[in-house]
């Protein structure tokens, strides 16, 4: 039997309240453990809003991201980040990713930007950017070919994604893939990805989901439906 439900599928926005907490932060005028404080409150509304909406899954909010990739980024070996670049065809912008080296984790990727302990055990929905989209949209400057760094990638994370699911019991990992279908892609490239995302879920039990947008799904489709 086919189960339709809803999910969100990319952070919440931040309200004006906490958009200018932020900025108080950065330029020193708040403490780390108000601005959490606040943060906390809104996502507690946020996981509220989605309980009562009856889905399936929910996502923390999101609110400690500034964009889809610098959580990453940041947590990285091998990866530096560097000036703005404009999202997509957008008016808005991410913090690019340079690949200095061969990618390796830190330690904890994700420690400071989740807050799995406010969803139900089991419901809690986590996105990440597909090792594609994460590499083409970062400068390469490790001389490193591009399935070597899809992989490192993969590795990184799906340790990250063990650890969590021990701790939490993940509900859905959503891979947000727009590049993917962006522009066309060569075959031989998708099949690749195709064995990253495999190399990313590896041992993972959460329900998986590759979420594309802003291009033509044709530009990855049929492949992407043999994805693991």
């Amino acid at each position: 039997m086919t189960e339709v439900y809803g999910l969100l599928v990319g952070a919440y926005s931040r309200s004006e309240y906490l958009i200018k907490s932020f900025r108080e932060y950065f330029k020193g005028k708040l403490e780390r453990d108000e601005l959490k404080k606040r943060i906390l409150i809104e996502a507690r509304k946020i996981i509220e809003l989605q309980n009562e909406a009856g889905l399936k899954y929910i996502i923390d909010g999101m609110l400690e991201w500034h964009d889809l990739l610098r959580p990453i980024a940041e947590n990285l070996l091998g990866v530096e980040v560097d000036g703005l670049a404009r999202w997509f065809d957008n008016n808005a912008f991410y913090k690019k990713p340079i690949i200095t080296g061969e990618i390796h984790r830190k330690n904890n990727i994700l420690s400071g930007y989740i807050y799995p302990d406010l969803v139900d055990m089991g419901r809690w929905k986590l996105i990440l950017p597909d090792p594609y989209t994460f590499i083409s949209l970062s400068e390469n400057k490790s001389k490193l070919k591009l399935d070597d760094l899809l992989f490192q990638y993969s590795e990184a994370l799906n340790y990250e994604l063990l650890k969590l699911q021990r701790k939490y019991r993940i509900g859905q990992v959503q891979l947000s893939a727009p590049s993917l279908v962006w522009s066309k892609i060569e075959e031989d490239i998708l099949e690749i990805v195709g064995d990253a995302i495999a190399e990313m879920f590896k041992g993972v039990t959460a329900e998986k989901m590759v979420y594309l947008y802003f291009g033509d799904g044709l530009n990855a489709l049929p492949a992407v439906l043999d994805y693991d």
